[in-house]
């Protein structure tokens, strides 16, 4: 049986298999879980919940974003230039000093939007606003104006085309 839906959340729910329609063309078929979690393209993760994105050439099995600086991922990437998606929900926020390996960019919080069970931050950042979903399970609230560090785990860094 074939649904069609334009409700993310319905679809990543009731499907086993999930296709991405952008103009016509189907860009991405799969298990709802991959296809969030790997979306082929820029559209597909916009389109399939939220997404930050962060261009730049590719170096040394990552990308360098301008003033960030190298930014890691395990997807094969192309030659030339890329776009990585990262989900807000895989970024966590640390105190500027906090030691980590994992990609990080460092920022001021300019928003904090409360939606009960979870708290979406907007983090102004040299590479530009990024934005973060943290759960809201000890009521610990970071302030608005206050530096951050995002950090995130190669593997939440995925290449996406434009």
């Amino acid at each position: 049986t074939i649904f069609v839906t334009h409700d993310q959340e319905e679809a990543l729910t009731l499907s086993d298999r999930i296709a991405i329609i952008d103009e016509g063309r189907l860009i991405q078929v799969g298990e709802p879980d991959d296809v969030y979690d790997r979306p082929h393209t820029r559209f597909a993760a916009s389109f399939l919940g939220d997404a930050n994105f962060l261009s730049g050439p590719v170096r040394d099995c990552g990308i360098m974003v301008d003033r960030v600086g190298h930014i890691a991922t395990t997807s094969p990437l192309p030659a030339g230039d890329a776009t990585i998606a990262v989900r807000p929900e895989r970024i966590r926020l640390v105190a500027c000093d906090a030691a980590t390996q994992d990609n990080r960019i460092e920022g001021r919080v300019a928003e904090r939007v409360f939606s009960g069970a979870s708290l979406t931050y907007t983090v102004h950042t040299d590479a530009g606003p990024l934005r973060v979903l943290r759960q809201n399970a000890d009521g610990d609230v970071i302030d608005i104006g206050e530096r951050v560090a995002l950090v995130w785990l190669a593997d939440h860094s995925v290449v996406v085309e434009n």
